[in-house]
């Protein structure tokens, strides 16, 4: 399997959170908590989006 979000619920703070993953499921970045899986989702489009056109700043 090549790259992929991973989101999931927390059982902690029953907020939703994702992943983004490797082929090896190496966590690359994760996000913060989100109250509704339809704001989780929404920040999913927004970094597969963006991703590929934001400059690298240092």
């Amino acid at each position: 399997m090549g790259y992929y979000f991973w989101l999931y619920r927390s059982p902690k703070d029953n907020k939703y959170y994702w992943n983004f993953r490797s082929g090896n499921n190496e966590i690359i970045c994760w996000s913060e908590g989100y109250n509704a899986v339809e704001s989780a989702l929404h920040s999913i489009q927004l970094v597969k989006g963006y991703a590929s056109t934001a400059p690298i700043r240092q």
